[in-house]
């Protein structure tokens, strides 16, 4: 990895990945977490959200319902938005069926099967419950190892030594540069180990699932809102798929390291432009444009220069579509509208990808881009109509 200009990047016959510097104020930069995470627990939190994923589909199986695609994922993602302090980091903690869910397993199981769903999620939040009490009893995961880094064809693959089953984790020579970069940068003082830290990153990633919830903006993308709206900071990135140093992601525990600041629903600036491309779970949507919305209403009183360019799939009927389109700090008159087959996003897996030409896909859905500023940052960085 080398240093240009500010910038990290790797090169490789495949081409340059590269991290560029972001602007974000120090005061808004918080403390390292005060624990480090263990491999072994992060193993044994994998093997129980695997053990939940099956959970699910023998339940399902046996309420005689099709648990529609991603419906886990959406569970997890969703669950951590009601959880102010969450028990785990990942695994959902709510008490009772979550109602999302329960909504979720009738679109395929029949508006008639309201009970059953709402069965399956209760023995599913049980269950869930269950495993959070045995990763805080340890994590039944060992006494650990020494982190391993072997070459695996055009990917390297690091373990755990004591891991049982062979588990571990596949990263690109190109990716693995980026995050010692990151790493270098971001955690030069503290004690840890590169390895041990990239391993349980990963292993976190691993465990959370949906690369499609994980897909970026490409290069070109980001360009132009750097040119245009003074963009240097994602909202909702990773350690494996952050375009700048510093960035907003769902796990301060792990990501730290490599310049996560924590969660965007903690992130409280009060000028600066950002861009937004949450996951694409209808509730986590709709909670990041109100987040937004709140920001900007007390930068608006304050009159500072504040600026998000969301970037979210056009499904026009679903609530924060029809937040982001009617927002009062909405600029420009009506979002950009781009058509699926018009544009892509850089694949959610683009780590495990050697060639850098593989890692872009047409995107699945329409798109829509809608800029929301307060009156300053509509001067300072103007949007077309």
């Amino acid at each position: 990895a080398t240093a240009e200009g500010g910038e990290f990047c790797s090169s490789s016959s495949s081409g340059r990945l590269c991290v560029l510097p972001s602007d974000l104020p120090a005061a808004l930069i918080p403390c390292a977490p005060s624990s480090e995470p263990r491999p072994e627990v992060e193993i044994a939190r994998l093997q129980a959200t695997r053990r939940l994923r099956r959970h699910l589909s023998s339940l399902c199986a046996e309420a005689g319902i099709e648990p529609p695609l991603m419906a886990f994922d959406r569970w997890m993602a969703r669950s951590k938005l009601s959880e102010p302090s969450p028990l785990d980091p990942l695994l959902p903690a709510a008490v009772g069926a979550d109602e999302g869910l329960v909504k979720d397993l009738c679109r395929t199981g029949g508006a008639g099967r309201t009970e059953a769903a709402a069965a399956v999620a209760l023995q599913l939040a049980e269950a869930a419950g269950r495993a959070i009490e045995r990763l805080k009893g340890g994590g039944g995961g060992g006494e650990g190892g020494l982190v391993e880094v072997h070459v695996h064809g055009p990917l390297l693959r690091l373990s755990l030594s004591s891991a049982p089953g062979g588990t571990h984790v596949d990263v690109s020579h190109e990716h693995y540069a980026k995050l010692a970069a990151l790493h270098a940068k971001h955690a030069p003082s503290v004690a840890g180990n590169l390895r041990t830290r990239v391993l349980c990153m990963m292993l976190r990633y691993q465990s959370l699932g949906a690369h499609g919830n994980q897909c970026a903006l490409p290069p070109a993308g980001f360009e132009v809102l750097r040119q245009r709206l003074g963009i240097r900071f994602e909202c909702f990135a990773s350690p494996l798929n952050a375009r700048y140093d510093r960035y907003c992601s769902a796990f301060a525990d792990t990501d730290a390291a490599f310049g996560s600041i924590g969660s965007f629903f903690g992130f409280r600036p009060t000028h600066g432009s950002f861009e937004c491309n949450p996951p694409f779970v209808p509730e986590v949507l709709l909670a990041a444009v109100k987040h937004a919305e709140a920001l900007l209403s007390a930068a608006e009183a304050s009159g500072g220069a504040l600026s998000f360019a969301f970037v979210v799939p056009s499904w026009e009927r679903v609530p924060f579509h029809h937040q982001l389109c009617r927002s009062a700090f909405l600029r420009g008159g009506a979002p950009l509208r781009l058509a699926a087959e018009a544009h892509g996003f850089v694949d959610g897996a683009q780590h495990l990808k050697a060639a850098a030409g593989d890692r872009l896909r047409v995107s699945s859905f329409a798109s829509t881009v809608g800029v929301l500023q307060t009156a300053a940052a509509a001067e300072r960085w103007p949007v077309d109509a």
